[in-house]
């Protein structure tokens, strides 16, 4: 008995508006780990894999009646936003699910500044206009109107939104959205693959799943309040990374202006990505350094395609 005390004396009521997929199954996984009570709110469709570990709730986000529902009566000390798409989903999700603390995901996409180097004053969510809808045709004006909506209409819940950018998931290949965007490069270069490649001089930020669960949880446990940076620390171009590949596979990049489109090209990347990591830093987070994790991830899929 003494010992369960122990074991759960610090432990949160946690709630994970998502959890089923990228990052936020890491994001449940580490907050099992640390023995927190963790709910996950999903619409159901995903499976998930941690069994008796986790209470379930379905939800519609865009059905204010389903949350209503779901959420009457019930307290959490924490809420991991992971699913924050849209105004409407924040407002619901705020009206009804009382919490001591809100941490919303952000992205790299509400920045429309021509600028590579990404500070949070660069957007401010606190006093941009925005609209009440379900949803949005530009994801990044969607997760704007998110962000907005959390901060005006509920200036006094304890909050931080943390922004990210290109999100990689190591060693999981199966999460093509996260993880076939680098792979692409290895695969093309290695198998002789003819790509139409351009902009070899975009920059580019990258963070881990894991470092986004670890980070989220730090900042839930702080008194951080506002937007905050969070990326690997450093940068790395489309160019060393074809440079990279080449050098260690001994294969040399074919181009064709008819051969396939590589995921970072000009029409979809026309500024590059820089985090500014003061505010990161300032919380007490020390971001691992991107290239100690990136060149042995292209050497992992160099193997991989050799078949060694």
């Amino acid at each position: 008995y003494e010992y369960l005390l122990n074991r759960f004396k610090d432990s949160k009521n946690v709630l994970v508006l998502g959890g089923t997929r990228f990052m936020g199954i890491r994001l449940v996984e580490k907050l099992i780990e640390k023995n927190h009570f963790v709910t996950i709110a999903t619409r159901g469709i995903h499976p998930d894999p941690f069994g008796k570990h986790v209470t379930r709730v379905k939800i519609d986000r865009l059905k204010e009646d389903t949350m209503r529902t779901a959420f009457e009566g019930k307290y959490y000390d924490i809420v991991f936003d992971t699913t924050a798409y849209c105004s409407n989903a924040v407002k619901y999700a705020l009206t009804h699910i009382k919490c001591g603390r809100y941490i919303q995901v952000s992205s790299v996409a509400i920045y429309g500044t021509k600028e590579v180097l990404k500070r949070e004053e660069q957007f401010d969510p606190n006093t941009a206009k925005f609209e009440l809808c379900d949803s949005m045709e530009n994801y990044g004006i969607g997760k704007r109107y998110a962000e907005c909506t959390a901060c005006q209409l509920f200036p006094n819940i304890s909050k931080a939104i943390v922004r990210v950018p290109f999100v990689v998931e190591e060693e999981n290949l199966d999460n093509k959205e996260l993880n076939l965007r680098l792979f692409f490069y290895a695969r093309h270069i290695v198998k002789d693959i003819p790509m139409m490649l351009d902009n070899l001089d975009l920059t580019c930020s990258f963070i881990r799943t894991t470092e986004e669960a670890d980070f989220l949880i730090q900042l839930a446990c702080s008194n951080y309040s506002g937007v905050v940076n969070l990326s690997s620390q450093g940068t790395v171009t489309i160019g060393e990374i074809v440079n990279y590949l080449e050098n260690k596979s001994g294969h040399k990049v074919i181009f064709d202006q008819n051969g396939d489109v590589h995921p970072f090209n000009k029409q979809h990347f026309k500024v590059g990505v820089a985090f500014d990591l003061m505010k990161a830093k300032s919380i007490g987070y020390n971001p691992p350094l991107l290239k100690d994790w990136l060149w042995p991830l292209l050497d992992s899929y160099i193997k991989m395609l050799e078949g060694k």
